[in-house]
């Protein structure tokens, strides 16, 4: 779980490069070019560059609604790897199925139920309704068995705090899922404080409002909102150090099933 998060933060590392290059292209196009008559390639496609944004001054806009919305996805993504990450990490922890925590086994009919009813939506090419129902019957028997991940990771929402919550307890049997992030160390130093419940509450807030925005940024009215350079590079810095610390977390409760 921990290579996932650090899969994540290398991603969200690439749009802040992204950005850095975005800021950089606009620095170049603001300097003057007169006086310089050099027909190096360098120089042509600079001159190239400055004309193209000088052509579409708010170029800026796209980027960094761009580059949200791709924090967003990535963000997501991540989620529903690490959910599903822990599901297979938990059958091979646990070699029976009745060893599973009764939460998880109360959840997986349901979860797969779901699957089912929604077989045909393209998320899910890569299942089949034989698959599933083999997949529960070898629930039933006393030998080896396979669970499939997406009857825990898939949502019809985004993964806000309270849909977190809702996941991590009602499906994994992680229970108070908010309040043992703030006892993180790494979390607390991210938040800055070390109080735990002013961590959760300040990161339950951060994240709402991540996803608030990501929210006004697709679904736009007449007056729609564009997120800024600080607010992508804001969201990157607490998304890693949440992801970071969501997978230690779990790591740690898988090891203690």
């Amino acid at each position: 779980m921990r290579s996932i998060a650090s899969e994540f933060s290398k991603e969200m590392d690439r749009v802040e490069a992204f950005l850095d290059a975005m800021i950089t292209s606009y620095a170049v196009a603001k300097e003057d070019p007169k006086g310089i008559a050099s027909r190096k390639r360098f120089v042509i496609n600079a001159r190239k560059l400055r004309k193209t944004i000088e052509g579409c001054s708010d170029l800026n806009v796209v980027a960094f609604a761009g580059a949200y919305l791709h924090v967003c996805a990535e963000y997501e993504l991540t989620l529903r790897r690490l959910i599903e990450t822990y599901i297979e990490s938990a059958t091979l922890k646990c070699s029976q199925y009745h060893h599973l925590p009764k939460i998880m086994r109360d959840w997986y009919p349901v979860g797969c139920a779901e699957l089912i009813r929604n077989i045909k939506q393209d998320k899910f090419k890569n299942l089949t309704i034989p698959n599933i129902v083999s997949s529960l019957a070898s629930t039933t028997k006393n030998s080896k068995y396979n669970l499939i991940g997406e009857a825990f990771s898939d949502n019809q929402y985004n993964f806000n705090p309270i849909l977190i919550d809702d996941v991590f307890s009602k499906r994994l049997g992680i229970i108070k899922i908010w309040q043992k992030l703030g006892r993180e160390a790494g979390f607390q130093t991210a938040m800055r404080t070390k109080n735990p419940a002013t961590v959760e509450q300040a990161a339950k807030g951060k994240l709402s409002t991540f996803l608030q925005r990501r929210n006004d940024t697709i679904h736009r009215g007449k007056s729609y909102y564009t997120p800024s350079e600080s607010e992508v590079r804001n969201s990157i810095r607490f998304l890693k150090s949440f992801i970071e610390n969501l997978a230690a977390v779990m790591e740690k409760q898988c090891s203690a099933l």
